[in-house]
């Protein structure tokens, strides 16, 4: 479910956390009615200015309810934000350690707010397609524990998909993918 912030409030700079949390509360009523589309993405085309609280209200909480890994998975995307209003959310999100996925006007993606070694990880993956957490280990010069440790925090954000595959050998193995080219 996309929603297009400055279209549909027709205004470009946005100030206050009430109007934000309005705002919340309608994108979540929307897509809790629809349940057809699992990643909401608020796309900032033409938004010109927005304060830190009106992002944290937003955008913050938005990215905190959010969860990975079960039947409620529900994702969330920024788009097309200037590089004035991305530094805005990627304030609010720091102050609460959270980190989402932001699809830049050019159509590629890149992690707000995230650790530098979150950053890389996901250029990684982006550029693996789908991989094995060995594949990425290995690509990445890491042991399996860090890589999975990696993964385990890029899919709890929503920058990752899983899915599960069966194993010639038995036992579990997954797959992953980055999200939004599922």
């Amino acid at each position: 479910m996309k929603f297009e912030l400055a279209k549909r409030t027709k205004r470009t700079s946005f100030a206050t956390r009430s109007s934000a949390a309005e705002l919340r509360n309608s994108f979540t009523e929307a897509q809790s009615q629809s349940r057809e589309d699992s990643l909401l993405e608020v796309d900032f085309s033409r938004v010109e200015a927005l304060t830190v609280s009106f992002a944290d209200e937003l955008v913050a909480k938005l990215a905190a309810e959010r969860r990975a890994y079960g039947p409620e998975d529900l994702f969330l995307l920024i788009s097309n934000a200037s590089e004035e209003v991305a530094e805005t959310i990627e304030v609010a999100l720091e102050r609460r350690g959270l980190f989402i996925v932001h699809m830049t006007s050019a159509g590629s993606f890149e992690l707000l707010a995230a650790p530098t070694h979150l950053k890389e990880t996901f250029a990684v993956a982006a550029d693996l397609g789908q991989f094995s957490a060995r594949e990425l280990a290995d690509r990445m010069g890491l042991k399996a524990p860090a890589a999975n440790n990696r993964i385990k925090a890029l899919a709890g954000a929503g920058a990752l998909i899983r899915a599960k595959e069966a194993p010639a050998r038995g036992g579990r193995q997954y797959s992953y993918q980055v999200a939004m080219a599922a």
